[in-house]
């Protein structure tokens, strides 16, 4: 997935300012492509904290400092880890960016995680709709889609909910492939 998705932002000089999530559980790791392509602007969600006057249904993105994370190889190299620098756990013990870094709303390319996904681009998520809140918003016009689950979990067709927004792209071990 990696070599895939960093052989697409190479082709694609347009895109600047990358969205990528922080994986949790069994989701691609894709945080090689922080330091393969570093001379890129990276941006990691962080969800709304009620704490700071936000709903906790937002999601915000912050540019990620150089280096954000430390990888880490495990001793068997089947597993990559990370190891975070200056990011926060929020209230369900996530890895995030914390409120005080820079906030980006102008997203070039945005990728996302999905437990599945169908060959039109509607992705199923954890249910919480973040991303689609996100996509439905005025700022996230001009941003590039692309949603990353495993080949075993991409299929032909999922429940399309009223505000479920198609991605752009899907992205699994096997293949980056784009909808029309």
């Amino acid at each position: 997935m990696v070599t895939q998705l960093r052989s697409f932002i190479e082709n694609n000089p347009r895109i600047e300012t990358i969205g990528l999530y922080l994986p949790l559980l069994q989701e691609p790791n894709l945080l090689k492509l922080l330091t393969q392509l570093s001379a890129k602007n990276w941006v990691l969600p962080r969800v709304g904290n009620p704490a700071l006057g936000e709903l906790k249904t937002t999601l915000f993105f912050h540019q990620a400092p150089s280096p954000v994370v430390s990888l880490i190889q495990s001793n068997d190299n089947t597993q990559l880890n990370f190891a975070p620098s200056g990011l926060v756990q929020n209230q369900w013990g996530l890895w995030e960016p914390p409120a005080t870094w820079q906030a980006v709303s102008a997203i070039d390319l945005l990728i996302m995680p999905a437990l599945a996904m169908d060959v039109q681009g509607v992705r199923l998520g954890y249910g919480g709709g973040y991303y689609d809140r996100w996509l439905a918003s005025s700022v996230s016009v001009n941003t590039q889609t692309i949603g990353v689950c495993w080949e075993a979990c991409k299929v032909e067709k999922l429940p399309k909910a009223a505000l479920d927004i198609p991605l752009h792209g899907i992205c699994t071990e096997a293949s980056l492939l784009f909808v029309d």
